[in-house]
């Protein structure tokens, strides 16, 4: 009976240390296979850079950002509709 306790006890140890471990590169930044599906199912991934649009005000991804390039910097948008918006006021064409 002491046998299968500590049998018990070192593979309970051993779950322990392996969830602790996943958390901590979790932690760190290193994706598992599980961040790899998220990114599938449409979930943000971390270093997905923000982008405001100058008439909503609203935070968009940049890479599913509308953008208008005309002059000086690029202009994010969350819409067409807010970019159409922006021509319209600014006088610029879309493109």
């Amino acid at each position: 009976m002491p046998f299968l306790i500590r049998v018990v006890l070192v593979v309970l140890a051993l779950y322990v240390l392996w969830r602790a471990c996943g958390r901590l590169l979790r932690s760190l930044g290193m994706r598992s296979q599980e961040g790899d599906q998220a990114d599938h199912l449409g979930q943000l991934h971390p270093v997905d850079e923000l982008v405001q649009d100058p008439v909503c005000k609203v935070y968009v991804p940049r890479r599913e950002a509308i953008v208008l390039r005309g002059r000086g910097e690029p202009l994010y948008f969350c819409s067409d509709k807010c970019r159409d918006h922006y021509v319209q006021q600014d006088g610029q064409k879309p493109g």
